[in-house]
């Protein structure tokens, strides 16, 4: 029997890295009377959570695909309300594209080491990713995660970069603590987002009602001090962090990091702006083909050929820095300082649904009474892919499921044949294996529960089913912290319920927070499951699930109405001492460096106009030495660790000094790091790109920073700089 469930378990883990291939006018609001500013303390930091930024995966999770350079940096932003002799709440909005379930305990125990533990904790601590496809990944403790990656495995550097970096905002908005008050504002968005699930949402028998398949709305506090000092800004938007591409190989933030990097740039003197994600799960920043809503979705570039493909991020960014700005300007209604929390835990694999969170969201066949979640299973559904570019294809999204009909007086149930689609290669050898596979991976023990769903890989213990739920409330907004992506319709359903639960402590507001505290994949309506297109396909936890968390939201609710303690749910387990599979990259250190680095291999031009892209290249070492040092704190050896840029623009003045204009975190710049040779090559370079639309004339260089690490292990910093060149 146990050699059976080993063989279980490497099939299991052998078809996840084949299913997965690709994922992938303002309006003021009625507040309580406002409270003296000297009643909240606000503090706000941020923290650099870049890591490595090589020989790791995309946030794609594309088998193949690894990060190569950077575009911009990644940053972890904290918001900290405290009452001066009550309770207090911190919320960080990471540019991540999951809030693994790893980040959270890491975090907590480092803020214990730094003294901190006590005043921050599971319970009023909630962390949030901002679902950013193109920042790396490889961090979870769990394999479902970790294996269908570029790199498989798990990076223990980068883990500890962002423990520190996310640590390090918190910190630094404690430190900066001081009285002062919060304003909200809320206002549509036009035409910044898509549904890119519109025959799912038709599903929906409510879909008619709404005018929109989406919530175009921006929710956004604005922080001041008692002084009047603009402190810091913080709005929930949902859009997809996909406006870079599957084929995007660089570091960044996407839209949400562009804006908030601008928005900061403008502030200035320590502001903090976050843009934090909400019901995202079938919102898309993209454009849909007029003539095909289902094909992939256009970016810009591919509407305006006259744009670089990284400009990209700036368009669609631009549309919410825009929003948010004008928002900000316009916030008058201040927020009461009355704070208050609730946190638990609940264990998503078996949960009992009350008929009276079904209502009449139901299917015909459902039976309602005994509605429960069942053990995590991804849905062979995904191998449509969906209309962000993933690199699946192999159906049409909402072809691959079970179906039910009406025959001699009772609902029969249809089960999928793969023989029905049209493939190729080990998707043509799978199908007729079909069902002996099933047999071995043991999907058949879940196709009851799982309904519609055809059943591609119970996922058991590849993943963390106690899942973490979370409520803040800052006088009358509530903020629900949820690990899921979730869809509009199914939001717009939970606010209903939990709006009805929460107006009795004077909630008149709530944003869903979402890929919070963990992830765990998609929430969908029960209709939008039943439709098993890729969001469907990827709901874990069966057709109930939507309905079960709004059942436990609304416990977590009502507990916090009541004045009670929130119920005390699971322990997940503690996974960071397991023996975890690691990158190469992660477990045998990089190659050696070796070569004249710095050396310019080639140089620019002399001059350039708007809108050419200025190019050098240089002998390079490996990028990843520099976070390796940070983390032994002994990059102070050799550069200052809180300035360190590994590419400078750098400016002649009218003095013939160069100063730095800008670094790898401006949008407009770029760095490519690749070995030359074999992959197990000594030597590299490294490509600098700066596209000059954003640009001053003058003289310019390029300055290249780095540390080499030799066959000894010594290291050695460097720098080289490129000829000059004139922009006119």
């Amino acid at each position: 029997m146990r050699h059976f469930k080993d063989l279980r378990r490497a099939l299991s883990i052998t078809l996840c890295a084949v299913l997965l291939l690709g994922v992938c006018v303002a309006t003021p609001i009625t507040g309580k009377a406002a409270a003296a500013s000297n009643e909240l303390l606000i503090g706000v930091g941020t923290g650099d959570i870049t890591g490595p930024v090589t020989e790791i995966s995309t946030g794609y999770n594309s088998l193949g695909d690894i990060m190569e350079g950077v575009l911009m940096k990644l940053y972890a932003r904290a918001f900290i309300l405290a009452e001066p002799q009550g309770e207090r709440i911190v919320y960080v909005s990471a540019e991540m594209v999951h809030m693994t379930e790893s980040i959270k305990p890491g975090v907590l125990k480092e803020l214990k080491a730094r003294g901190l533990g006590d005043l921050y904790t599971e319970q009023n601590v909630m962390l949030a990713a901002t679902h950013c496809h193109s920042s790396p990944s490889n961090v979870s403790w769990y394999p479902l995660y970790d294996l269908v990656n570029g790199v498989p495995g798990y990076d223990d550097l980068y883990y500890d970069i962002i423990i520190d970096g996310i640590a390090d905002a918190i910190e630094n908005a404690h430190n900066s603590l001081q009285p002062g008050s919060i304003k909200i504002a809320q206002g549509d968005i036009e035409n910044a987002v898509y549904n890119r699930s519109l025959e799912a949402y038709s599903w929906n028998i409510d879909a008619n009602e709404y005018p929109q398949t989406l919530n175009n709305e921006m929710t956004l506090l604005r922080f001041e001090g008692a002084d009047g000092t603009e402190l810091g800004s913080l709005n929930w938007f949902g859009s997809h962090g996909t406006s870079n591409s599957i084929d995007n190989t660089y570091v960044s933030g996407d839209h949400k990091g562009y804006a908030a990097y601008k928005f900061e740039q403008l502030k200035g003197s320590g502001f903090v702006a976050a843009f934090a994600q909400s019901e995202s799960g079938d919102a898309s920043p993209n454009q849909p083909q007029a003539d095909d809503p289902t094909a992939d979705f256009l970016r810009p570039n591919q509407l305006d050929p006259s744009l670089s493909v990284i400009e990209n991020e700036i368009v669609h960014g631009q549309k919410e820095l825009d929003a948010a700005l004008s928002l900000y300007s316009r916030a008058q209604t201040l927020l009461s300082s009355d704070i208050d929390y609730r946190y638990t835990t609940v264990d998503f694999s078996d949960i009992l649904v009350d008929p009276a969170y079904i209502g009449e969201y139901a299917m015909p066949y459902d039976d309602i009474y005994n509605a429960r979640t069942g053990e995590p299973c991804i849905g062979a559904g995904i191998m449509a892919g969906d209309e962000e570019g993933a690199p699946v294809d192999y159906a049409a999204e909402g072809e691959v499921k079970n179906t039910f009909e009406f025959k001699d007086g009772k609902w029969v149930k249809n089960t999928f044949r793969f023989t029905s689609l049209q493939l190729n290669g080990l998707q043509y050898v799978l199908g007729p294996l079909w069902p002996a596979a099933q047999g071995v991976l043991g999907s058949y023990e879940h196709a009851e529960l799982q309904k519609e769903k055809v059943v591609a890989l119970p996922v058991g213990d590849l993943m963390q089913t106690i899942q973490p739920l979370q409520v803040f409330t800052i006088g009358d907004l509530a903020i629900i912290g949820v690990p899921f992506e979730c869809t509009a319709m199914q939001a717009r359903r939970m606010k209903e319920v939990l709006m009805e639960t929460l107006e009795p402590a004077g909630i008149n507001e709530i944003v869903f927070s979402t890929l919070t505290n963990s992830y765990s994949q998609y929430v969908t309506t029960r209709e939008e499951y039943a439709a098993q297109n890729y969001e469907g396909s990827t709901v874990l936890f069966g057709p109930w699930s939507g309905a079960a968390l709004t059942q436990e939201l609304d416990k977590l609710c009502q507990a916090l109405v009541d004045g009670t303690p929130a119920a005390i749910g699971p322990s997940a387990p503690d996974k960071s001492g397991d023996p975890i599979i690691k990158t190469s990259a992660a477990a045998t250190g990089v190659v050696r460096d070796a070569g004249s680095f710095g050396t310019v291999l080639t140089d620019v031009n002399s001059e350039y106009s708007y809108g050419e892209t200025v190019t050098a290249v240089f002998q390079a070492a490996c990028p990843r030495n520099i976070p390796e040092l940070k983390r032994s704190e002994t990059l102070e050896k050799y550069f200052d660790p809180e300035s360190f840029a590994y590419m400078e623009v750098q400016l002649k003045d009218e003095n013939g000094e160069w100063q730095t204009l800008l670094t790898e975190a401006d949008p407009y710049t770029t760095f490519k790091w690749e070995r030359q040779g074999a992959s197990l090559s000594s030597y590299s370079q490294i490509t600098f790109t700066w596209l000059l639309k954003d640009a001053e004339p003058g003289i310019y260089r390029f300055r290249y920073n780095g540390v080499a690490r030799n066959l000894l292990g010594r290291y050695t910093s460097f720098s080289g700089v490129s000829g000059e060149f004139t922009v006119k």
